[in-house]
């Protein structure tokens, strides 16, 4: 059977996305940049990059952003290595999924993606029922991990499955049959972060669910939730509410209210040093923020990091960094004529279900980006022509 140039090209890019926990930082840089190095080859002696490469400027930008920012803080150093990496991996997502939907369409690409998720993830959830949810433990972080990372990482590639499920065409004539397969796929995804104990990963699991009744409705509440600027106040939004509720928590007669339950009050006082270093750190570095992967809560506390994706975009970037990242948000999610609604309404759940999560975790990296383009796409026209 031949294999297609594209579906190649395809898993190299969702390649990226994996971190290997059992390597060190230098190892998946070096791993990463060879991949890398043959897209970007690829892409400039076999396709038509002109038209890409314009309508990707603003992930270019957020690119060359992050190598400023964390050069002007660590220079020539594997740091800012880590930075340029990571970079080329977002724009590279965004490059090749936006070209094979123009070329072929954007539908192929889901299939695809499907196929590869539902690969990686039956062998992974294999090894987490086989090792009773253990996974394989490494004595030097004290940490599980799995086949493709950590319980977080587990449970986000649950969640994005569960959207491509959503998004792609199968053969299942009603939509009840269609609803009733995905419901037993959320309740075995459920499952699976159960048992390896992310909560973090149910929330985020039942936050596509609920958007996706929503849109199952037809109402205007999925077109007002599918704004950009909706999209980005309610990312903002969730942010400060979540720091104002814990600093609110903190007063000292509401305090007292919680101080005879310990244990909420030790997890309240934690999180507060976390977002107190974070916020002095932001607060040191305003405009072009420390550089990527900044672990100054670490450094500090000896443990722990902001526990907030867009404060840790706000330490690692500033204001000017964070704010070309919102920018990219709201050209990926802007309004076009010509909507394919079940790929936007399906990556859209997901995306507000790594948002919700991003208020607890760091989780804006390769898969958030992955689901951000194929939101893109789901908006623009797609041309047969190319």
């Amino acid at each position: 059977m031949k294999i297609k140039i594209k579906s190649i090209i395809l898993v190299l890019v969702c390649l990226l996305i994996l971190n290997i926990p059992y390597l060190s930082q230098n190892m998946n840089n070096m791993i990463n940049l060879v991949i890398e190095s043959f897209l970007l080859i690829y892409m400039f002696t076999k396709l038509h990059t002109k038209h890409s490469l314009k309508s990707n400027i603003y992930v270019l930008l957020f690119w060359l952003l992050m190598v400023i920012c964390t050069f002007l803080n660590f220079k020539f150093t594997s740091r800012t290595l880590n930075a340029f990496v990571t970079g080329a991996q977002y724009f590279l997502l965004f490059y090749y999924i936006s070209y094979f939907s123009k070329k072929d369409s954007l539908q192929s690409v889901i299939n695809l993606l499907w196929k590869y998720f539902l690969f990686v993830i039956l062998i992974a959830d294999f090894i987490v029922i086989l090792s009773g949810g253990n996974g394989i433990w490494n004595q030097d972080i004290v940490q599980r991990y799995y086949l493709i990372g950590n319980k977080f990482t587990v449970s986000y590639y649950h969640m994005f499955f569960l959207s491509l499920f959503l998004a792609q065409n199968v053969n299942v004539k009603r939509a009840k049959h269609r609803n009733l397969i995905f419901f037993l796929l959320l309740a075995y995804s459920i499952f699976i972060c159960h048992v390896i104990d992310c909560n973090t990963g149910i929330v985020g699991c039942l936050v596509i669910a609920l958007v996706h009744l929503i849109s199952f409705r037809k109402n205007n509440l999925i077109e007002i939730m599918s704004k950009p600027t909706t999209i980005i106040t309610f990312f903002v939004l969730s942010t400060f509410l979540l720091v104002g509720t814990d600093l609110l928590l903190n007063n000292q007669y509401i305090n007292n209210i919680f101080g005879k339950f310990s244990h909420t009050s030790k997890l309240l006082s934690g999180r507060l040093d976390m977002y107190a270093i974070t916020l002095n750190g932001i607060k040191a570095a305003l405009w072009m923020g420390h550089g990527i992967n900044c672990t100054l809560v670490q450094d500090v506390l000896s443990w722990g990091n902001p526990q907030n994706g867009l404060l840790k975009m706000l330490l690692d970037f500033g204001i000017i960094g964070t704010a070309s990242f919102l920018l990219l948000i709201y050209d990926s999610t802007k309004n076009n004529r010509n909507n394919n609604k079940q790929i936007e309404y399906s990556m859209l759940a997901f995306v507000y279900g790594m948002i919700i999560c991003s208020m607890v975790e760091i989780n804006l990296s390769g898969l958030f980006y992955l689901g951000l383009v194929l939101l893109k796409m789901s908006k623009r026209d797609v041309q047969k022509n190319f």
